[in-house]
């Protein structure tokens, strides 16, 4: 991780990064960019997004989270529905009871955080759709779709259902104020 960097957010995510970057990272920066009036590229270079290709991978990053992160913040957003199960190998574990575990496993926990998606990606394509977005939400399967729809969503619908997003999907709209925090203190 560059030295400029403030923070790497995990995603669970199994998209791959195309030419123009991932596009759930490029909504989280979309955000950002609404809170603090700094360009999207900008910000990709104070903030770094990797998809893990599955929830025990970015887990497993979290026994790494000092090269990972470096002086930065390693953030994790995780969809909500079935980590416990991945976590305690039950359902039912509050989210706090999560994250402390979670939290556990890292080698900084103090520079660890991690938000939840409701209940999960397909959740956060119907809550863009539910906030205003003019096309409806494709399925979480259709990879290429929902690409499009996030970075349609990033770069078009971004003032139209910013506010409402950030409200529905707490965990994102957590995320997105944690890094918010962190720009201010640069």
């Amino acid at each position: 991780m560059s030295e400029s960097r403030i923070a790497t957010v995990l995603y669970e995510d199994k998209q791959q990064r195309g030419p123009n970057g991932f596009p759930l990272h490029t909504l989280v920066l979309a955000m950002l960019s609404d809170e603090t009036g700094i360009e999207i590229h900008k910000l990709s270079g104070l903030v770094d997004g990797i998809p893990r290709n599955g929830v025990d991978k970015a887990i497993a990053d979290l026994k790494r989270t000092s090269s990972r992160a470096g002086s930065g913040r390693l953030i994790l957003l995780l969809d909500q529905d079935r980590i416990s199960e991945h976590v305690f190998r039950r359902k039912g574990a509050s989210e706090d009871e999560i994250r402390e575990a979670l939290v556990k496993l890292s080698d900084a926990p103090s520079q660890v955080s991690i938000y939840f998606l409701y209940p999960n990606l397909e959740g956060l394509l119907r809550t863009i759709q539910e906030c205003g977005a003019p096309d409806p939400a494709p399925t979480a399967k259709n990879h290429s779709a929902r690409d499009i729809y996030l970075k349609h969503t990033a770069y078009r619908w971004r003032h139209t259902v910013s506010d409402c997003l950030r409200r529905q999907q707490s965990g994102a709209g957590s995320l997105v104020e944690e890094l918010r925090s962190l720009i201010s203190l640069r």
